[in-house]
């Protein structure tokens, strides 16, 4: 395949690689290992959800034996179609040698990603340049102005600015339609745009002039959790590039994959045709994950895993023990945050009771140690605030209609902890779909509080059940 866009764009490569699944050359490959450097020629192309590097060699390549972490793994580069020079990292999955006159050792590498070697590559110097680039990719000296990433299989929801699209025809001469494709807003020094490609979309964000207070990698990495928490779907890019002024620092390509939606978003067509503006969420979603903290990462976890667990692939009963499990943890972060300090004087007496109770139990161990042991694991454990009291205080915290939150509490109640409670997967049934929506709603509905975003949020899908948040009817 012979195409002059291909070979100088990590872009175009990215395109080649969601329209066809025929090998491209890789040429002067290399392979950096710890017993030594082999050199040779080979194809990528793509396999499943991974890409697949097909290495052929006039060497065999050293024998792997125990475990290797990341940064043990072997450092590889080229030019794919002899022109793009790229690195990547990774171990042979597989080894296929053929004997004949001359003896040729293949071996097959699955590899997540490969990235771009941003720099001119002279002659003979590409270990070298591999070598920088990976050290380069951990400490970016230049300050990034523009970054932007591409996400198969992506729909957007509440795009409310247009594109105009232009077509000649021989005929009917020049026409023109107007689409509903985009997304813009702005925060702070940034400017942003959701844009949608036909099944698939790209997340654009730009530094405005002025000054820039924030790591910019960080501020991207916001926005994409962003995107990710209002749409319900992870943002995993099948192509990402960071520049400054047109100069590429940082870019990479993997296989184009199937990233599976949850059932339950925040943002909905409902909502966006209400009024509410996908900007505002977004915007309020970034403020909080910027910081980086501790918080902003464990706030991000629990809706990670939310995703995962509501998305049509989870199994049911699998889903509903996560969302449990998550609901929870996302309560008792939430409470700490904004209401732990209030609960002072009813922490300290509660100590003291508890204090008193095992000096109690101490005295009279010898009569019955294990009894009285059991006992002193159950008072130890014993927390002032339980999850019901976290999840009511948390309501009213928030101002969220308690006959719609205790729905949800209620579907908490029934479906946790089923199997350690006696239940099987047989008691499944129809309820236990809406008590997922409402568990799974009521977490959206927490999370889109905390952030301080007004506008509806479903509580529950099935139910086609909403809250309005800060105030709005």
């Amino acid at each position: 395949m012979k195409n002059s866009n291909l070979m100088n764009d990590f872009k175009e490569l990215a395109k080649y690689f969601r329209t066809s699944s025929s090998p491209l050359m890789v040429n002067d490959l290399l392979i950096i290992t710890d017993s030594g450097d082999f050199k040779g020629y080979g194809t990528i192309e793509i396999k499943g959800s991974r890409l697949l590097l097909k290495a052929t060699l006039s060497q065999k390549l050293p024998e792997i034996h125990g475990g290797y972490i990341y940064e043990q793994f072997w450092k590889i580069g080229g030019f794919i179609q002899g022109e793009l020079p790229f690195w990547t990292v990774g171990l042979p999955n597989k080894w296929e040698d053929r004997w004949g006159k001359y003896t040729i050792h293949n071996s097959l590498f699955k590899i997540d990603r490969i990235h771009h070697i941003t720099s001119t590559v002279a002659e003979g110097e590409l270990k070298t340049a591999i070598l920088n680039a990976i050290k380069n990719e951990k400490e970016i000296n230049e300050i990034p102005n523009e970054a932007c990433a591409y996400f198969t299989n992506y729909n957007l929801i509440g795009c409310s600015n247009v594109t105009e699209i232009v077509t000649t025809n021989s005929f009917t001469g020049v026409n023109k339609r107007m689409e509903d494709d985009t997304v813009l807003g702005e925060f702070g020094f940034y400017k942003y745009a959701l844009i949608q490609k036909k099944q698939d979309c790209e997340v654009h964000l730009h530094s405005k002039s002025g000054e820039n207070k924030n790591d910019f990698k960080q501020v991207f990495d916001a926005l994409l959790q962003a995107v990710a928490f209002a749409y319900g779907q992870h943002t995993w890019p099948q192509w990402q590039r960071i520049t400054k002024s047109g100069l590429i620092l940082n870019e990479w390509v993997s296989a184009p994959r199937i990233v599976p939606r949850s059932t339950y978003y925040p943002i909905t067509e409902r909502a966006c045709r209400c009024g509410d503006r996908v900007q505002s969420f977004l915007e309020k979603a970034i403020k909080c994950f910027i910081a980086g903290d501790e918080f902003a990462t464990r706030f991000n976890n629990f809706l990670f895993l939310a995703r995962e667990a509501g998305s049509a692939e989870a199994p049911l009963h699998g889903g509903l023990l996560v969302l449990c499990s998550v609901i929870e943890g996302l309560v008792k972060l939430l409470y700490e945050k904004n209401l732990f300090h209030e609960q002072v004087k009813g922490r300290q007496d509660f100590e003291v009771v508890r204090q008193k109770i095992l000096e109690c139990l101490e005295r009279n161990k010898e009569e019955h140690v294990n009894s009285i042991n059991r006992f002193k694991g159950l008072i130890t454990s014993a927390r002032f605030e339980r999850f019901v009291d976290q999840f009511e205080q948390l309501s009213n915290y928030f101002n969220l209609p308690w006959e719609k939150m205790s729905l949800s509490l209620e579907s908490w109640k029934r479906r946790r902890h089923v199997l350690a409670h006696g239940g099987s997967l047989e008691d499944l049934d129809l309820d236990a779909l809406y008590d997922k929506s409402r568990i799974a709603g009521a977490i959206n509905v927490f999370a889109a509080s905390f952030i301080n975003y007004s506008g509806k949020i479903p509580i529950s899908a099935l139910d086609n059940s909403y809250i309005s948040l800060g105030g709005q009817q």
